[in-house]
């Protein structure tokens, strides 16, 4: 299971502050092809909000890092919102509780994910999205 300790060292190892409060586990709902991120495609990856921008760490499928990371500046992403989702099936899986994460990418336009607002053992990725809401809050406006 993916632990804070590896996600702190990797970022850390990509010159990145090794907090993690603001970090949180998604996965993309569908097959859509982005072009950041085609790699990560269906496989679960962590996104840390930091104050520059979206830093995107890549995960195996048994959740485990996989170096295949990528940054998006603030000023190149559009519009990102979350949406509470109370139940919603995912590929082979149920969710419960989680947030509905939209997210206007450069090239590729709109890419909606899955924040994980739980994992077993791990409930502390709820209080991990109110802290990216915040971070997020505070970059420039689209168009502005």
């Amino acid at each position: 299971m993916l632990s804070l300790s590896e996600i702190a060292d990797e970022k850390k190892k990509n010159g990145y502050p090794d907090s993690t409060d603001n970090c949180i586990l998604v996965q993309k709902t569908s097959a859509q092809f982005s072009f950041y991120f085609d790699s990560l495609t269906h496989l679960p990856f962590v996104i840390s909000a930091e104050t520059n921008g979206l830093l995107f760490i890549g995960l195996t499928q048994h959740g485990k890092i996989n170096g295949k990371n990528k940054f998006i500046p603030a000023d190149q992403l559009g519009l990102i919102e979350f949406t509470p989702v109370l139940f919603m099936y995912f590929p082979n899986a149920f969710v419960f509780n989680a947030m509905k994460l939209n997210i206007d990418e450069p090239v590729v336009g709109h890419t909606t994910y899955i924040a994980f607002t739980s994992m077993l053992g791990q409930r502390f990725w709820k209080n991990h999205i109110e802290n990216v809401q915040k971070i997020i809050s505070q970059y420039p406006t689209p168009n502005s």
